[in-house]
């Protein structure tokens, strides 16, 4: 710059100065171009200058700065734009996020004001202890007015921190007039298992062939092992007098494959007799399913999940009411020592028997109590095993008004409690209608998940609810999607099933007639410190209040651990173990004595693995890992 060039530029700034000294009504516009340096900011301008300026002085009007320098765009009238970045929604990490996988936060913001604008977007990471483990910021050049833009953070590895994180992306820029929108709070998971969204989705549907025929009365599913690979998969049979044999597995595929085994024979007593209404499955989760044949016969079979085989067995007991199995029967698997058990509730009366699969003998035992003078367990009558000492026997039809009757036996007492327990409410969200009266009837069934009851309605309902057993009270979950690949309406009816396979999932029958296959996955709870928890399962929590508990040895290798707590006060306390799929390995149930105590676990049956060792007591619930060594 010449001499001559410097002294124009001095001379013009001094005029600049001088006119907004004298002009009070003045206005630089909004249109202005950035030099570099510091702005100088008014009631209704911004001003830019470069770098080397420095405040000279106070303009006359009420505010505003001179600045030695060159200024761009100078000119009568403007008016101040508005500036507001809104942060508009978490786009990731949220639902399930597989352990030791590298997540990535993404979030879309929005520019609401009249003016293209630069920001610093910033996203925390929160572990399921409440503690920030990840902060990092991008910056954001020149969004313009009205556009969105989604911005990618750098990613965080979250390791085997199993529980509910939270995520919080924001977002800071001078003058932002309206602040409250400028973050979003999401959460996410992270947990062994597969990345399935939360809620009822439709999966791969029964196979048509080789009957070509549908879901129907003696529909059944049942979780066991699998020759082929490390993992679990579900049996099913369609009923329906048909001898179609199934297995389902969940893990492959988008909506899992099915494939075809051994069909079941059909010959029983020297008659043609298929599986028909009756007819229910149940596996020992080492490697064998076991079923009774139903459609009017005494018929009990084994199939072999390595031979792909089966064989009759000991039929089940004629009884004192000189019943065939009919409807309304349901079994439970129960291992004892080194002893398994097939818990049968025969259905039609009151008939309660148990198979003992070493000895290949049935036992009678005491029959299930009743409710409303009914001597009689229905179809879509169920029974659900709670992985420790207690069955519970759900009555279908019949109820009080208000609930049905369900009733509990004690493994180990060998007797039931006489003393009903609510069976699922007979009102409650039933084909879209709120307070339709519908009764459990055909297709209801039951199973067991994180110390509580997941129960279909059936009886043509889409009704899905959830038994709490501390407070023995029901509530109602998502209902059961009526319209999926049939093209039509179809509730739950007969051939309906339900079972828990793991990850907090579990796979349905509709029956009905239908070939439609659902998962239900149970969304989980997730805690910001300071904020009302989600209503859900509250997986990962750690410990509340002054609710303690430490696991030693830990790793463990000689097969005991012993779990040391404290007590705000001496009372009930529950021990489960669950193995990275979400099944529960063990359950003790403890009246603990004195506010500080122990318990041993023997865990010398189950394999080497990574275990989660969760304590409730008092209301409050903690989970700490626990690796067992061989």
């Amino acid at each position: 710059m010449t001499n001559r060039t410097r002294r124009i530029v001095s001379i013009s700034a001094l005029l600049l100065l001088a006119n907004l000294a004298s002009a009070q009504d003045y206005k630089i516009p909004w249109q202005s171009f950035n030099s570099g340096g510091l702005p100088g900011v008014g009631t209704s301008h911004r001003m830019n200058g470069s770098l080397a300026q420095s405040i000279q002085g106070t303009a006359s009007a009420t505010n505003r700065l001179g600045y030695w320098g060159f200024w761009y765009g100078l000119g009568p009238g403007g008016v101040p734009p508005a500036l507001d970045i809104e942060c508009v929604q978490i786009v990731a990490p949220s639902g399930y996020v597989a352990a030791n996988t590298e997540v990535k936060p993404k979030a879309t913001y929005r520019n609401n004001g009249d003016a293209p604008t630069s920001f610093t977007a910033y996203c925390f990471l929160e572990d399921p202890s409440h503690t920030r483990v990840h902060s990092p910021t991008e910056p954001v050049e020149d969004l313009g007015p009205g556009e969105s833009r989604t911005v990618e953070f750098t990613g965080y590895n979250v390791g085997e921190v199993l529980g509910d994180w939270a995520v919080k992306c924001s977002a800071y820029v001078f003058g932002d007039q309206d602040p409250d929108n400028d973050w979003k709070l999401g959460s996410f998971n992270v947990q062994y298992g597969p990345p399935w969204p939360y809620g009822w989705v439709e999966v791969a549907n029964v196979p048509y062939s080789p009957s070509n025929r549908s879901v129907k009365d003696g529909g059944w599913l049942a979780t066991g092992p699998d020759k082929e690979k490390d993992g679990f998969v579900v049996y099913a049979a369609k009923g329906y007098k048909t001898p179609d044999f199934y297995k389902y597995d969940p893990m492959t595929g988008a909506n899992g494959t099915w494939h075809d085994l051994k069909p079941i024979p059909s010959e029983e007593e020297g008659r043609n007799k298929p599986p028909s209404k009756g007819c229910r499955g149940v596996s020992d989760n080492v490697g064998a399913v076991y079923m009774t044949k139903g459609n009017n016969t005494l018929g009990f079979w084994r199939y072999d999940i390595e031979e792909d085989t089966w064989t009759a067995l000991t039929g089940v007991p004629e009884g004192v009411y000189r019943k065939r199995v009919k409807g309304g029967e349901d079994m439970v698997f129960v291992q004892r020592d080194d002893t398994g058990w097939v818990y049968l509730l025969k259905g039609y009366k009151t008939e309660f028997y148990r198979y003992n699969i070493q000895a290949g003998r049935w036992d009678t035992l005491p029959e299930v109590p009743y409710g409303a003078n009914k001597q009689k367990y229905d179809k879509g009558s169920f029974l659900v095993y709670d992985g420790d000492n207690t069955i519970y026997a759900h009555q279908a039809k019949y109820n009080d008004g208000a609930n049905h009757y369900m009733f509990r036996y004690d493994i180990e007492g060998d007797s039931w409690y006489k003393t009903a327990k609510k069976g699922m409410p007979v009102f409650g969200l039933e084909n879209g209608r709120a307070g339709k009266k519908k009764k459990s009837k055909d297709g209801a069934a039951g199973a067991w998940y994180d110390g509580n009851i997941y129960a279909l309605k059936g009886g043509n309902t889409q009704g899905f609810f959830k038994y709490f057993p501390q407070g023995d009270s029901w509530t109602q979950l998502d209902t059961v999607p009526g319209n999926g690949t049939t093209n039509k309406k179809k509730r739950v009816k007969s051939g309906g099933d339900l079972v828990y396979y793991g990850y907090a999932a579990f796979f349905a029958l509709k029956g009905n007639k239908t070939l439609e296959t659902w998962r239900y996955r149970e969304p989980p709870a997730f805690y910001v410190s300071g904020r009302t928890p989600y209503i859900g399962v509250q997986a990962g929590k750690l410990a509340l209040g002054s609710v303690q508990f430490a696991i030693s040895p830990n790793p463990m290798a000689s097969g005991w651990t012993t779990v040391r707590y404290t007590l705000p006060k001496p009372g009930p306390v529950s021990i489960a173990v669950f193995d990275v799929a979400g099944r529960c390995v063990l359950a003790r149930k403890l009246v603990a004595a004195d506010c500080v105590s122990v318990a041993s676990l023997d865990l010398r049956k189950i394999p080497a693995g990574v275990y989660l060792v969760r304590f409730d007591a008092d209301g409050a619930t903690a989970t700490q890992k626990l690796v067992v060594q061989r």
